[in-house]
């Protein structure tokens, strides 16, 4: 339980353990943490164990584990001790069990082998002594050995299936480590030795060590995406025992401990009737489960620390603790399975598999098929964290904001009001429409109409979830009869998948939401009785879980890479030069040479390209962009020009500088040129999000009307389904056009074949991709694209949209690599990021750490026409040249007469003085730095003081112009916004907020208003206001990458036009992150709280007491 959490309960008066054990996992307390409000369940039973010394169990409602197997052929346990100071490994062992089949047993329901156990010995070996080579050398012979037992286990347990009947029987294998430690020393030392270890040979009785690099990867190499799943062939166990396990272990869950306590029900007692594992003191540290480091010293010196024991005996003795450690760790996964086997869903994977490498996808460049890897990998670890999340129970899920919980299913009067609530009174005759309410803790939950990446099923059935659809069509013959007999497709089907939803409107204010079912299977469940949506809120609940699905690497980026293929400059100027980058089997022969495509210069050639012209003159184009009363900075005509001359461009756009007006600008010019010369143009819009893309297309049919192109030049915003009302810019919804191979998209296609026909494409990559398809992988369609927020998009999805372009094409690449990068769940490879990172940084650092390169040197924009002087003097922080100026340096905040609104009345002088300072029109800066040290991801008192300077400007704030306060709308939507690290303590705001908010509309700009950062970017506000809320050391320790990121703080200070606060707290601020990258991301948001704002003394806040002002 981390500390802010153990402070929450005794500011609750729940001092000791005896205490948490008399509350239920409902009361209020456990509301007061996220720690606490997450693990609820857990921590009560954990409490009643330590009171009444129970037996170790898993309780009810703990949920389960995501990668623990249910069974496997060849189980693993692996152990590696190291010397915390030098890093370097003193012993590591190893233990294998085979699961044997001794007979074959044919019931009704199919062939089954009943199975026992084969103990392998165990294996240690010790490093005697204090050198890398040594530790190299013990290292791979271990793991040498190691690949050969297993392969050799896995012959028998093949050749044993086989004399059964079994031939083509696949085994299965598991590793086990206890901890995180345990892999991330492993992770450190195959860094170390990964050449040599790839690079050892196999002997005559011997295997080559090479397989088990990817087991534990390090950070110099892509991760291979068969291992990141609930699928992996590595499992933590500690992990999932602190997660679900309640036992009679007071502080810290030690191997031995749990194993003593938490063992299987088979386990025979010992004749002493002591615990099963008992090594001596000397080998334990009461909070960690390493050896401790002197017995690696003594090792290492050759020396005994037991008096009676030579250094000869003293070596065989810390060989038997590694040995019983290893029968712990085995033991305890024992008992995991025992417990949980009805609801693990994880398999074993296929030893050879395992063991073996990843074959080449072929027909495309090595450069295509790392970056096709890394792609894979980035959608099985988006699938594992969904199968983590998945794991948890269902009050747990909601706790993270990633689920919904339902209470009940509206039918009748009650849906037609609710859907015409919903603004959707259309669908009221939809019969596959289902309309539920919210749970009150689910209505602040990442969820938004327009989505498609939902499953919905009852709570009671979740454990049918991994079950296949052609098993559940056999168990159930009244499914069968409704959905026909089961297809081989299927097989790759589960039911979750099977209960995919679209979400088609979400009411946060009213507590409904409408979803479509996208197939009858849910109907089809729910007409044979397996699902019941009848819920009621208290005893049955539905629930709504986040479904990753893949659109995008096998349908989009193979086609597009095997498009492009192998052409010259792929082989003759290589960007991955590391051939370990990855697991791929490579060989030394490589892909045939290709024909050249016109994607393969601004993948492989960019930096040639980039000072390569074009053949037009942007003069002219500049004095028509002049001629209509656009005025340009010099900065934006440069950016004009180098776009319109050259083959590519960059253009750097710090917040604010008007990339967008540029790129209008950059489309006014093409256009007007093509009119002029006669030469049509196609031109391509693309960029990571519809926002993006619609903030610069929907301007397109106002500049067509502008030059008289209309019935010239054809549009098209492409989409799949039709966008929400919300989803879609009005300028382009009457040029929607549906991917659907309809009249309109197939005349599209037809259109852009025609290169005497202008045409401008508003699509995301993976829209672009639909105008390709298996015969035409590659089309010529745009003579010119423009990819905006490109700093957001992965070089993979740039590689998808080149499969467009035509011959001599040209580029122009928007972004700000200060501002979010694209999420990635796994790290990239150490020297590797530019390649498998954001598309701006691909041509920014393009070809980094090669000789002579330079990357593509952008434009960058340096007048910010958003925030006022203050404002942009620190966000030049970040990293923006001293150039970055403010246009209109003097901006401030407006207020009518009298300021702000104020209390008043009784006991309300000291948050109307705390209001008078912190909202000073003529302080553009401030920061309030409070002492809480308790609070996780919602801090209450912080959010009162949040929604109180709200409501202090609601009314009061004026627009730039003019002297009338903004309407309540108006004043969520272009006054204040209100970002937060997390949705707890957004939903704390909005909370207090809904209170005084009057309408529906302003609830509903209310809630746009209030976001996290990622919501926020591309965004501005007249006044921003930032809300950390965390004080838990622990939990900033825990998010301390997340939390001190400077691209992400940096999008927060950018959006301001004339006012940021930042709320925080000191042990934020004082915080030292462990890590040196961390450190230096940290200093943006540190210098703006203890150094670029001077001190203004101190303020007072209810519950929070004193605080430190700062501001400027």
């Amino acid at each position: 339980m981390p500390k802010g959490a153990c402070g929450k309960l005794r500011d609750a008066d729940v001092a000791d353990i005896r205490r948490l054990a008399e509350l239920r996992p409902t009361n209020r307390v456990f509301e007061r943490h996220q720690r606490l409000q997450a693990g609820r369940s857990l921590f009560k039973a954990r409490s009643d164990v330590l009171v009444a010394g129970a037996a170790a169990s898993i309780p009810d409602r703990a949920g389960t584990s995501a990668v623990l197997p249910r069974r496997c052929d060849v189980a693993v346990a692996l152990s590696v001790d190291y010397d915390v100071g030098s890093g370097l490994t003193f012993a590591i062992g190893y233990k294998l069990v085979l699961a044997m089949p001794t007979e074959r047993r044919t019931p009704t329901t199919g062939d089954w082998y009943p199975t026992r156990r084969e103990y392998g010995q165990h294996r240690v070996m010790l490093v005697e002594s204090k050198s890398v080579d040594e530790e190299r050398n013990v290292f791979m012979d271990v793991m040498a050995r190691l690949v050969t037992e297993m392969q050799d286990a896995g012959r028998r347990v093949r050749e044993a299936y086989a004399g059964l009947g079994k031939a083509d029987y696949v085994p299965t294998t598991q590793v086990y480590l206890w901890d995180r430690l345990n892999f991330d020393h492993l992770r450190r030392v195959m860094g170390r030795h990964l050449l040599a270890l790839l690079a050892a040979p196999a002997g005559a009785d011997r295997a080559a060590p090479a397989p088990m690099a990817w087991f534990f990867p390090p950070e110099s190499v892509i991760e291979d995406p068969d291992f990141t799943s609930r699928n992996s062939p590595v499992t933590i166990v500690a992990e999932a025992v602190r997660a679900l396990v309640a036992a009679n272990v007071p502080h810290h869950y030690s191997l031995l401990n749990i194993a003593n306590e938490f063992h299987p029900s088979w386990t025979k007692p010992t004749k002493d009737g002591g615990p099963h594992f008992r090594v001596s003191r000397l080998f334990v540290d009461p909070l960690s489960d390493q050896i401790p480091s002197e017995r690696g010293h003594e090792v290492w010196n050759r020396r005994s620390p037991f008096p009676t024991a030579d250094w000869q005996e003293y070596r065989d003795s810390l060989k038997r603790v590694v040995r019983t450690r290893l029968d712990a760790v085995l033991s305890v996964v024992d008992r995991l399975v025992e417990d949980l086997r009805a609801d693990l869903a994880a398999d074993a994977p296929a030893l050879d598999a395992v063991l073996g490498g990843t074959k080449l996808q072929g027909a495309m460049s090595r450069d295509s098929e790392i970056l096709y890897q890394h792609a894979r990998l980035m959608a099985a670890a988006a699938a594992l964290e969904n199968d983590l999340h998945m794991a948890m129970p269902p009050h747990q899920r909601e706790a993270s904001f990633e689920s919904v919980r339902l209470t009940g299913l509206l039918e009748g009067a009650d849906r037609a009001a609710a859907l015409e609530a919903l603004g959707r009174a259309d669908l009221a005759t939809a019969a596959d429409i289902l309309v539920f309410t919210v749970s009150e803790r689910s209505r602040q939950a990442k969820i938004k109409a327009g989505t498609f990446d939902w499953s919905l099923m009852p709570e009671d059935a979740l454990k049918l979830q991994y079950t296949k659809i052609p098993t559940l069509k056999r168990r159930n013959p009244a499914l069968e009869r409704l959905l026909g007999p089961p297809e081989g497709w299927e097989s790759r089907v589960t039911v979750r998948q099977s209960c995919q939803v679209d979400v088609v409107a979400v009411d946060r204010v009213g507590g409904t939401v409408a979803v479509r079912a996208r197939s009858p299977f849910i109907g089809a469940m729910r007409q044979t009785g397996l699902f019941d949506l009848d819920v009621d809120g208290k005893t049955r609940f539905a629930i709504l879980d986040p479904l990753v699905v893949d659109y995008f690497v096998k349908k989009r980026l193979r086609p597009a890479l095997r498009g492009i293929a192998t052409p010259p400059l792929s082989l003759d100027r290589p960007l991955f030069r590391d051939r370990v980058l990855t697991r791929l089997r490579m060989g030394r022969r490589g892909p045939n040479r290709t024909r050249p495509v016109p994607a393969e210069r601004f993948v492989w050639d960019a930096d040639a390209l980039s000072r390569e012209p074009s053949g037009d003159d942007a003069t002219p184009a500049l004095a028509a962009i002049a001629a209509t009363g656009r005025s340009l900075t010099p900065k934006q005509a440069d950016a004009v020009r180098q776009s319109i001359e050259r083959r590519l461009s960059l253009l750097w756009g710090p917040p604010g500088t008007g990339k967008s007006t540029t790129a209008v600008a950059l489309l006014y010019g093409l256009l007007w040129e093509a009119r002029r010369s006669g030469r049509a143009i196609r031109v391509a819009i693309t960029g990571p999000t519809w926002v993006a893309i619609d903030t610069v297309a929907k301007k397109v049919p106002g500049l067509l009307a502008e030059l008289g192109m209309e019935a010239d030049v054809g549009i098209a915003r492409l989409a799949t389904t039709p966008p929400a009302p919300d989803g879609i810019a009005p300028e382009l919804v009457d040029h929607l056009v549906l991917t659907d191979y309809g009249v309109d998209h197939v005349g599209l296609i037809e259109r852009l074949s025609d290169a005497s026909r202008s045409t401008v494409v508003a699509a995301t990559a993976t829209q672009l991709a639909k105008l390709t398809d298996e015969d035409h992988p590659l089309r010529p369609f745009f003579d010119f694209m423009l990819v905006d927020e490109a700093s957001q998009m992965s070089v993979a999805h740039g590689m998808v949209a080149y499969t467009t372009l035509a011959d001599g094409a040209s580029l122009t690449v928007v972004g700000d690599n200060l501002q979010m990068p694209p999420i990635q769940p796994v790290a990239p490879p150490e020297g590797a990021k530019h390649l498998v990172g954001s598309l701006y940084d691909f041509y920014h650092r393009y070809r980094e750490g090669e000789a002579g390169a330079s990357g593509v040197v952008p434009v960058q924009l340096d007048v910010s026409f958003r925030s006022n002087k203050e404002i942009v003097e620190f966000v030049r922080l970040a990293g923006y040249r001293d150039r970055l100026e403010a246009a209109f340096p003097d901006l401030r905040m407006r207020l009518v007469p009298g300021a702000h609104n104020r209390l008043g009345g009784e006991g309300s002088a000291t948050v109307d003085a705390f209001l008078d300072r912190v909202l000073d029109p003529g302080l553009p800066l401030v920061a309030v730095i409070h002492q809480d040290e308790f609070s996780s991801q919602r801090n209450d008192p912080e959010a009162q003081m949040v929604a109180t300077m709200v409501w202090a400007l609601r009314g009061s704030l004026l627009p730039e112009k003019g002297d009338t306060p903004l309407s309540p709308e108006d004043f969520y939507r272009h006054g204040i916004g209100v970002v937060t690290p997390h949705r707890a303590q957004q939903a704390a705001v909005v909370e207090r907020l809904m209170q005084v908010a009057e309408t529906k509309a302003e609830r509903e700009a209310l809630l746009s208003a209030v976001d996290t950062v990622e919501r926020f970017q591309g965004q501005e506000k007249t006044v921003m206001v930032a809300s950390f809320g965390l004080g838990d050391v622990d939990q900033i320790a825990a998010e301390e990458e997340f939390l001190y990121s400077l691209n992400r703080f940096n999008v927060v200070a950018s959006r301001a036009k004339a006012k940021l606060v930042v709320i925080l707290s000191r042990k934020l601020v004082d915080y030292l992150p462990r890590t040196p990258e961390t450190l230096r991301e940290s200093r943006l948001l540190k210098h703006y709280a203890d150094g670029h704002l001077p001190s203004l003394g101190r303020v007072s806040w209810p519950e929070l007491g004193e605080c430190d002002l700062r501001g400027r």
